[in-house]
């Protein structure tokens, strides 16, 4: 620990030995928090097989386990389970991840190979790819609350519910083919003896619960909390439960962009809810961004009702970090791009943004840098780009709004607008220096017209 200098807030959390919950703003210095408490752990009497932390995504359990000086069992839920499962010698397999679309598509090649089916099922399902999208992400956000086929009752009261008969109709329609989807899934799956994702941290659940579980863990370490969702939680707490261990958990309720996966927010705000005896730790220090950024985006994203108020602190200062950059021309983007000169990313919302601007041939020519704001999540860049921040229905924030159906899984479903907050906050927050907003003078989208005229002396206007 004397190699690297914690701030007071990170030594605070270091040595808790409470059940914990950290939240870490942007670029606050997180994962070295989660390392000095894993030294400070092994130097007061834990061993390391008595450690377990749990991040998202395998890029972050190389990260960790780089910054590591010790042999510690740094897993994704994904092998943390496959883990769980061999000890309890059930054999498991991975299903193909194109599984359930190659489902949804035979079924419905069945469906429109049939003239009476295809009728009937046409009359109501307009968009076959929206439809297609719509199963996947339904029969995902089902399976990753841990809903059972109860469930299926509920939403058909809800939608019996609905007065507009053509609503009512089409919606029932609906619902009637995924039910139908997912039965076939679960029939594929089964025959097949294969688990998909959510599956396979389901049983590992189980097999905790029925003693076949022999690591003896006392503490969990779990790293990006605001992005659990019910599955993975019930897989922490009965590992949680079964060895009466603590748990440290860090992340950021600003950063929670990913309720479309199944990812609960209201997991991270009612910690206390779910592990007794523990207590709320902030990290107020942030080694990215100059203060004068972090003051637009956190009163920005703070806007939101439930967030956990905080306030960081940078010692770095720039007066104006903030350029709107007003371009008349989507071409003229090469000519700010060759102003910033030092290093930068270019972040939008989708993936094909970016070809507004450059066609193939020119992002190879140009070596641009290009991620989706969900993508560039825990990176950072001397400059950021934001790009096509106009007054579009898919631009930020976006006014597509969610199929009825799936509001009826998600919790706090009216508050998407919340989310776009807090992922205009990410594409923000990936900066250690200047953000560069581009938009239309006459097409800017609401969040570019909320920054001028809430925050203005931050801000330096740029025309091209």
């Amino acid at each position: 620990m004397n190699k690297i200098k914690f701030d007071k807030y990170q030594l605070k959390a270091i040595k808790s030995l409470k059940n914990t919950l950290l939240v870490a703003g942007a670029g606050a210095g997180k994962s070295t928090t989660i390392v000095g408490k894993i030294d400070f752990l092994l130097k007061n009497g834990y061993n390391k097989e008595e450690i377990l932390c749990i991040s998202f995504t395998n890029a972050s359990v190389n990260d960790l386990k780089k910054k590591l000086k010790y042999d510690i069992d740094v897993f994704t839920f994904h092998k943390l389970s496959l883990k769980i499962l061999e000890h309890s010698l059930k054999l498991c397999k991975l299903c193909d991840s194109e599984l359930l679309l190659k489902v949804v598509n035979k079924y419905l090649d069945d469906i429109l190979s049939s003239k009476k089916k295809k009728k009937k099922f046409l009359k109501y399902v307009t968009n076959i790819d929206n439809f297609k999208k719509l199963t996947l992400r339904f029969i995902n956000l089902f399976k990753s609350n841990n809903y059972n086929e109860y469930k299926f009752q509920e939403i058909f009261k809800q939608i019996n519910k609905i007065k507009n008969k053509n609503k009512r109709l089409s919606n029932l329609m609906y619902l009637v083919n995924i039910i139908n989807i997912y039965k076939l899934y679960k029939i594929e799956l089964n025959s097949t003896f294969e688990l998909d994702f959510n599956d396979l941290i389901i049983e590992a659940t189980k097999a905790v619960n029925t003693s076949t579980f022999t690591d003896n863990y006392k503490y969990i370490i779990i790293d990006e909390f605001q992005d659990t969702s019910l599955v993975r939680l019930n897989l922490i707490l009965e590992i949680y439960n079964k060895n009466k261990c603590k748990v440290f958990c860090v992340g950021d309720d600003f950063q929670s962009i990913y309720q479309f996966t199944g990812c609960n927010l209201n997991i991270f705000l009612n910690f206390k809810n779910y592990f007794k005896n523990s207590n709320i730790k902030k990290l107020k220090m942030t080694y990215r961004n100059p203060q004068e950024l972090i003051n637009v985006a956190g009163a920005f994203v703070m806007k939101n009702k439930l967030q956990i108020k905080k306030k960081l602190i940078s010692n770095k200062h720039i007066n104006k970090p903030i350029k709107i950059v007003y371009l008349d021309n989507n071409n003229n983007l090469l000519k700010l791009l060759n102003i910033i000169k030092t290093s930068y990313i270019i972040l939008g919302r989708n993936n094909k943004d970016i070809y507004k601007y450059f066609n193939n041939e020119e992002m190879i020519k140009y070596n641009i840098k290009y991620l989706t704001i969900h993508k560039s999540k825990g990176l950072e860049d001397d400059n950021i780009v934001v790009i096509n921040l106009t007054n579009d229905f898919n631009s930020i924030p976006s006014s597509i709004k969610n199929d009825y159906l799936i509001d009826l899984l998600i919790d706090n479903s009216k508050d998407i607008y919340f989310e776009e907050r807090r992922l205009f906050y990410v594409a923000l927050t990936r900066t250690k220096n200047n953000v560069y907003l581009i938009t239309n003078k006459h097409y800017e989208s609401s969040f570019i017209k909320e920054l001028i005229n809430d925050y203005k002396k931050y801000i330096e206007f740029i025309s091209l």
